[in-house]
């Protein structure tokens, strides 16, 4: 349905009011009947895999109720006010500043909001979508502390597995072609990167 948005980890559907071609998002809170559910954060990505929109929100089958909060690359910032998936009201500070909306849990002694350092050897690897509670393993070698190379990074979450890239890093970044497997959900996509940003994604 044009109006939803299914969570790329697990499928969980979330509203999505203003939906624009080729968008994906990522959510932080529970799924309860296949719908976002209870608090967490929603992080939109557009078509070429760039951040466009976190929201710090609670979701009632999928829909935002009650306090709402937006948070913009540009550093605007929205407090609105939802009722069952309905805004009621908004109010926008431009040039917010303050640190970035970030999934509860997401510790602030992590060596950079988008990097992880794998479990194994310690060398870091860039993650576009972290999540609380997030490991990683690497399988290819480390070059200057970064990841490099070809490989398969193996992501759990929680300690459930969660994501598994099978991929080439440059500098601990994404590079040419990756296929990326979502245990939870089943589903596989294949996309090419150019040193980190996504160039294109499409399901098998």
């Amino acid at each position: 349905p044009r109006f939803w948005l299914g969570d790329v980890d697990r499928g969980c559907r979330v509203r999505n009011p203003q939906p624009e071609p080729g968008e994906t998002v990522t959510w932080s809170g529970g799924c309860r009947d296949g719908y976002g559910a209870g608090p967490g954060l929603g992080v939109w990505f557009n078509r070429d895999g760039r951040e466009i929109q976190r929201v710090e929100m609670t979701l009632v089958r999928g829909r935002r109720h009650g306090e709402v909060t937006f948070a913009f690359p540009s550093g605007t910032r929205a407090y609105a006010r939802y009722h069952n998936g309905e805004r009621q009201s908004i109010r926008r500070v431009r040039n917010a500043g303050g640190p970035p909306l970030r999934p509860a849990g997401f510790g602030a002694s992590t060596p950079g909001y988008n990097w992880t350092r794998e479990t194994s050897r310690g060398c870091l690897i860039w993650n576009p979508k972290p999540q609380p509670q997030e490991t990683v393993t690497w399988s290819g070698r480390c070059r200057d502390g970064t990841a490099h190379g070809p490989g398969v990074a193996r992501w759990t979450k929680a300690g459930r597995p969660s994501q598994v890239d099978t991929v080439t890093l440059v500098d601990g970044k994404r590079h040419g072609r990756a296929r990326i497997h979502f245990p939870r959900s089943g589903r596989t996509y294949v996309g090419t990167y150019d040193h980190g940003r996504r160039v294109s994604w499409q399901r098998q």
